[in-house]
Order: structure tokens, then sequence, then C-alpha cells
């Protein structure tokens, strides 16, 4: 795909595919959920206590219950209302694939990006049903972009810093402690690892976007706590703790689950992302890729070892695997790769067709 172009019309298609389904019905357990606690919240007006068939729930941060409320306050309770700032947020996650792709390596390659991350399976069927995995995954994508942008072009950290806390701080009121601790570690280990991206990693310690960061989540939890004394131990303890590191909740599967659950919810662009991926980790090879690698890598892991495992905690990975995979097409794909994008190409029409 070098000195190609992908058509406006073909990435405008991609990205209105959200655009189906958003009235139909709504599935059972979590789409459900993740409307009712919103209706909940638009109808009584109690925009700090989330609460599900009238008792609180404080077991997630408030983020998707906000935007599920503004929505539904707006249009009415509805499939549609509540499925809106779904849509919205999954088109906000294509969109930092362009931006980051077309900056960090070429216009095209950000152009195939949001394509890549709007059509991907998992990416696809999370932008129809609701969980609180696309919003922290967004939101993780802008602040992992936002942080390469300053790793990469120092000059503009006086505003990609705070725009960097300003994310994480809005993908911690999605899903909470992921949101500090996997940009953290990856950039960590970025810094370690790229002797030139050493120096401005340092300038990510923003007083200004700390600042921003502490503004924008913590006055909810405070909120919350007053209210709710036992909120702090249920929220952390329970829900962050517990959960990972026991398998109080039954949702248990062995540690190479997510190696097979990856490539099928990367469809139809595990090829792309397989030659991509493979590229990236050579030694000496470009730290640009090998930075993107290293978030999946490290996400997988991370995720891998915890005793609560569902297959869409891995959606925050996809816009990084499809930005490999449009790099690896820029670049041109070994036959391997040509062959079996082919072939899964035909299985997936003659699925579809069926």
């Amino acid at each position: 795909m070098r000195n190609s172009v992908v058509p406006g019309w073909l990435v405008a298609t991609a990205l209105a595919l959200p655009l189906f389904g958003l009235r139909a019905p709504l599935i059972e357990i979590d789409d459900a959920r993740y409307a009712a606690v919103p209706r909940a919240m638009a109808a009584s007006g109690d925009w700090i206590l989330p609460s599900l068939n009238g008792m609180p729930y404080v077991e997630k941060p408030p983020l998707w219950y906000w935007l599920g409320a503004a929505s539904m306050s707006v249009f009415g309770a509805g499939e549609g209302a509540a499925r809106l700032p779904l849509l919205l947020l999954a088109l906000l996650g294509a969109a930092g694939a362009f931006w980051l792709g077309s900056w960090l390596y070429a216009p095209r390659v950000g152009r195939t990006a949001a394509l890549a991350t709007a059509t991907a399976s998992l990416w696809l069927f999370l932008s129809h049903n609701m969980t609180l995995d696309m919003p922290v995954s967004v939101f993780l994508f802008w602040t992992t972009a936002l942080i390469l942008r300053v790793l990469e072009k120092p000059e503009d950290a006086r505003w990609a810093a705070p725009a960097a806390w300003t994310a994480a701080a809005l993908a911690f009121l999605s899903k909470g402690l992921i949101s500090v601790l996997l940009p953290a570690l990856w950039t960590i280990g970025l810094a370690v690892l790229v002797a030139k991206w050493r120096r401005p990693a340092l300038k990510l310690l923003s007083p200004l976007g700390l600042a921003l960061a502490i503004i924008i989540a913590a006055p909810w939890f405070y909120a919350v706590q007053a209210r709710r004394p036992d909120f702090l131990h249920t929220f952390f303890v329970e829900q962050h703790f517990q959960r990972y590191l026991t398998p109080r909740y039954g949702r248990g599967a062995p540690w190479w689950y997510y190696l097979a659950v990856l490539p099928a919810g990367l469809l139809p662009w595990t090829a792309p992302f397989l030659a991509g991926f493979g590229r990236a980790a050579r030694p000496l090879g470009d730290p640009r890729s090998a930075a993107l690698a290293a978030w999946i890598l490290g996400t997988l892991a991370f995720f891998s070892t915890s005793h609560s495992k569902l297959v869409t905690y891995i959606l925050p990975v996809v816009p990084h695997a499809a930005l490999l995979a449009a790099a690896a097409l820029d670049e041109g794909l070994p036959k391997w790769a040509k062959n079996s994008s082919r072939i899964l190409g035909a299985l997936l029409l003659v699925a579809a067709a069926g």
C-alpha cells in the first residue's frame, strides 16, 4: 500500500457502521445494566450516586453513567439514546488512531488506522454493546497518543503533557486504576529502553497536568465517600484488588486466554497486525512501532495474570494494533500475510453471506 490512499468513502462507510443497530433491543446482562443506571440517574436527577433497581451502585466510576444520562435527558429514554455516547466514543477512538498515525507515520497510515480501528471485530461489537471497556479504551488510547507526542515532539509538551493527564483522568472516571497504572508502567519502560525519550519523559511530570487530573477525578470520589462510608473499600479493595488477585468473581481463564482472543478480536486485520508486530519486535527496529507493540504486550500480560478475565478487557489494545497493521500495509505485507488476508477475507465473506 506504499504511496496508496485509502478512499475517503471507505473510511466514511467504516465510521458509519456503528449507526446501524443503534436502536436495536438491549442485550442482557451488561448492555441492559449500563443503560438502566444512566436512565435512573436521568430520572432521579441524582448525578452523584448511581443506582440500579433502586439500590446504590458504586462498583464503577460515573463517566459512562453521566454520558448516558445526558443523552437520555436530551433525547429521551430509549435504546438509541442509551447507545449514542457509545457511538461517539467509538468515533473518538478512530479519530485518535487517525491523528496518531498521521503524525507518527504518515497521513495515509492514519487513514488506514482509523479504518482498521472502526472495523476491527471487537471494536465494532462494543460500539453497539454497552460496557465500560469502550470509554476506558478510548481515553487510554488518547493518553498513550499524547504521551508519544511528548516523547517524539518534546517541544509540544507544554500542551501535550497536560492533555495526557486530562485523558488519563477521564479514563480513571471510566474504569479506575488501570488508567494510571498501565500508562505509567508503559512510559517508564519506554524511557528505560529508548535513550532519546528519557529527557522528554521528564516533561510528563507536569504540575498543571496533575492539577487538572485531580480537579477532574477527585470531586466525585469525595462526594460519594461522604454519602457512602463503605465506598472506597468497595471500589478499590473489592472491585480492583480482590477482582484482580482472587478468583472471587468466578471469571477465571487460562494464562493464554487473550492470546487466543486477540486474533479474533482484530479480524479482518489480524494478518497485517501480526506482520506489523513482528517488524516492531525486531532488535534495533523502529521505536515508534516498538512503543505500540510494548503497549499491546504489557496490557496483555497485565490482564493475563488477573484472576478475572473477560473478552472485552483487551479492547484497549485494538487502536494500537490497528496502527501496527496500517504501518505494515503501508510498508508492504510479506507473502504469508497477503495469503492469510485473502483466505480470511474469503472466509468472512462466506460467513456473512450465509
